[in-house]
């Protein structure tokens, strides 16, 4: 495993325990003990990121990894979000304009109705 604190470089760190800090069990910051005299405080990120680290250059070359980076990129998942609630005011409309009264007040209505959704949005 390779540990990054504060600037340091611990490569090949053999973690002996991680206990969290405080009394939350749920906590962001551990205390990771790399041997009998060293230990480092950390967070759930860190450790996290420092677990894969050994693992990067396998996880680089995988098209499903590739793919993960892809989807949880913040604009990604923002935009994909938009379009869900875009599609949702669009079926209205779309189903509207699908009914059997259709008269020019109705389609006017509709087409405000959708109008003021999407600027909500």
């Amino acid at each position: 495993m390779v540990v990054t604190s504060g600037g340091q470089l611990f490569k090949s760190a053999h973690v002996v325990s991680i206990n969290s800090l405080g009394d939350n069990h749920l906590s962001d910051t551990f205390n990771v003990k790399l041997n009998r005299t060293e230990s480092i405080v950390l967070t759930k990120n860190e450790i996290v990121l420092s677990l894969a680290a050994s693992k990067e250059t396998l996880l680089e070359s995988s098209k499903e990894w590739d793919l993960h980076i892809a989807l949880t990129q913040y604009r990604t998942v923002v935009t994909l979000h938009f379009l869900i609630d875009l599609e949702g005011t669009l079926a209205v409309l779309s189903k509207a304009f699908q009914g059997n009264d259709l008269t020019p007040s109705v389609v006017f209505n509709c087409i405000e109705e959708t109008y003021l959704r999407l600027k909500l949005l």
